[in-house]
């Protein structure tokens, strides 16, 4: 007896090819909906990241307020390394760095994502570095696109962020920064890569030298 399976049929009445494609389709939506719920819990993380950050500008201008400089600002049990423990309980990287009491700055690295503050205002590192360029064309590039080059307090806070370690997008070695030597002829730079000889080392040259850059919002 010749027997014919055209439908295997289920108590609700749908086929198994049926119950597959819906289970296909509920399988998409699901990858869907997560991939948007992990973008979104990325950006509420980078939101508060850059909320902690803000919230550095005041209580910096209290301290310098209070004290003439901002020498002790980054140092531990103060505010600002409150706020940096917040950015750390969130899933980011953070740190503040002073060179002489004169500037400051905080960096924060959080999925994928650099950021920076200094008395300035908090800004994001553009996820690329600028072209090999002389000191007043890394600024001129920066300025063109409507940014800044970062600071070397801002640098050097982000390399410290990252535990003494390359922060993601920097490529290259060594970096221009905007902030000038005594002699106006030249600027600072830092090394940015693990490992060699100067790692995290800052320090100044003229100007005319070619070096990355790095632009800031």
């Amino acid at each position: 007896m010749k027997k014919t399976f055209n439908r295997i049929s289920l108590s609700g009445g749908f086929t198994l090819i049926e119950l597959l494609v819906v289970i296909a389709v509920i399988g998409i939506l699901a990858g869907v909906i997560l991939a948007s719920l992990n973008s979104a819990r990325a950006k509420g993380r980078v939101a508060s990241v850059k909320s902690n950050l803000r919230s550095m500008v005041a209580e910096a201008e209290l301290h310098y307020s209070n004290n003439g400089n901002y020498s002790t600002l980054c140092n531990a049990g103060g505010q600002v390394e409150k706020m940096i423990n917040a950015i750390v309980n969130a899933g980011g990287k953070a740190a503040c760095y002073t060179l002489d009491g004169t500037r400051w700055a905080a960096s924060a690295s959080i999925a994928g994502t650099n950021l920076s503050v200094n008395s300035s205002g908090a800004g994001t590192f553009d996820p690329t570095p600028g072209a090999l360029a002389t000191w007043d064309n890394a600024n001129a590039y920066c300025a063109g696109i409507g940014k800044r080059l970062a600071t070397l307090e801002q640098m050097k806070a982000l390399y410290i962020a990252n535990d003494n370690g390359v922060p993601a997008g920097f490529t290259q070695a060594v970096y221009w920064t905007s902030s000038e030597y005594v002699s106006p002829a030249s600027a600072y730079y830092i090394h940015m890569q693990v490992g060699g000889s100067y790692p995290g080392s800052m320090s100044y040259i003229a100007k005319t030298n070619t070096f990355q850059s790095y632009c800031i919002s």
